[in-house]
């Protein structure tokens, strides 16, 4: 090996080196051109402005607002549509790129989506026609095996195989949005190009952390909707071939099935048909059935945190409100956070698991039944004050004695 080469090769590790420190580094802000190889710090940008939104399953984003600057100059006219933007260890792509100049200045409004979102730009022309069984490893193998923008992928948590009509055909982002669909237990969180799926109980994280009210929070909203609530379907299972397509023949007849208790507490809410043919046992028809009921009212609980720190997604923790009597666990499922500017708030959407929603319906219940209480409670007084005033005005008239008021 040349001297030469050897000088070259440890300059380009330095420059490795300093650049996954800056990958690393959350108060650094890359740029990366369409057809660029070069990666560029952009220093000119509104710290303030800096926000990364999550939404579970949904929204995973990153915007902030750059300006023209000599010593920036080459990261700024970089930072246009489809560029790369590294932040906090995750690559983002921008999507809009609002110019605008003004007393002086140029800026650009900046909104990149997290790298994960680009599998929409593979697409899977294959379709398995029909309906047959997968696994969540399968259907993401089918989408991403091979693929030239090196995605790849990984499934945590155990799950059941699902039945999915006629697979492919769409972009691997469709593939991403039928796992969701079928496996309602399911959770999408990247890491760059590494497509994760977790089971729900594999997401959640158990740190101990806690949200008390005008503790860690001076903010919170909860908004309970019962639109969805849906507690009697059709159960219809599979058919038996050789059947007539004007009176089909199945397994088992197709019937009623009802959550009474659901239904107990918030009357008759009918649904849709819960059609599967993957079932030719009644009973196993029915627990499906009941799996795909939405028996309670949803529950969407929002705080905005006094501490501004970043939110870990799937974290567990305790709400108490204490003015509300309110205790219950919650998850986190959604954030605005303001990485670069501690004096902003975070805004952290929880869950609405069916625990905090029954945690949520027995506080309604105990505190009204504790107001029920207390105004039986002060009636039963202005009745006994009453019949005093009654008993005094007659002594008076008659001079009878009569016993203390309390009031």
């Amino acid at each position: 090996m040349t001297y030469q080469l050897l000088v070259q090769l440890i300059l380009l590790s330095r420059l490795a080196f300093h650049l996954s420190i800056l990958l690393s580094n959350p108060n650094v802000i890359l740029v990366k051109g369409l057809h660029s190889t070069n990666v560029e710090p952009l220093t000119a940008f509104v710290p303030n402005s800096v926000q990364i939104t999550w939404e579970k399953n949904n929204t995973y984003q990153l915007t902030f607002t750059a300006f023209s600057n000599s010593k920036s100059l080459v990261a700024f006219e970089m930072l246009d549509v489809e560029a790369s933007v590294f932040f906090d260890g995750e690559e983002y792509i921008v999507k809009q790129s609002s110019v605008e100049a003004q007393g002086g200045f140029t800026t650009k409004q900046i909104t990149a989506t997290h790298v994960y979102n680009e599998v929409v730009r593979i697409r899977q022309r294959t379709v398995n026609s029909g309906s047959k069984t997968y696994s969540i490893d399968e259907v993401l193998e089918h989408y991403l095996k091979g693929n030239d923008l090196g995605f790849a992928w990984e499934v945590y948590g155990t799950f059941d195989k699902q039945q999915i009509d006629s697979l492919g055909g769409d972009s691997a982002k469709d593939g991403l949005s039928k796992i969701t669909e079928t496996w309602s237990n399911a959770v999408i969180y990247p890491t760059n190009k590494v497509i994760r799926v977790y089971e729900t109980e594999s997401f959640r994280k158990y740190l101990g952390g806690r949200i008390d009210y005008l503790h860690d929070t001076s903010n919170v909203q909860l908004e309970s909707d019962s639109t969805e609530i849906v507690n009697q379907v059709m159960a219809i299972g599979k058919e038996k071939d050789g059947g007539d397509s004007d009176n089909p023949s199945y397994y088992f007849e197709p019937f009623l099935v009802t959550n009474q208790d659901s239904v107990n507490k918030w009357g008759l809410h009918p649904g849709e048909d819960v059609s599967d043919d993957r079932f030719t046992d009644k009973m196993a028809m029915e627990q499906y059935a009941l799996s795909q009921m939405t028996a309670e009212p949803s529950l969407s609980i929002t705080i905005t945190s006094d501490v501004n720190q970043k939110p870990t997604p799937g974290e567990m923790m305790r709400l108490e409100v204490r003015p509300m009597s309110f205790v219950t666990y919650v998850e986190v499922v959604g954030y605005t956070w303001y990485p670069l500017d501690k004096t902003q708030k975070n805004s952290i959407t929880l869950n609405n698991s069916a625990r905090t929603i029954l945690d949520y319906q027995k506080r309604n219940n105990n505190s009204l039944a504790k107001v029920i209480k207390n105004q039986k409670n002060s009636t039963k007084g202005v009745s006994n004050a009453m019949n005093l005033a009654n008993k005094a005005y007659d002594s008076s008239v008659y001079g009878e004695v009569v016993g203390e008021s309390e009031y």
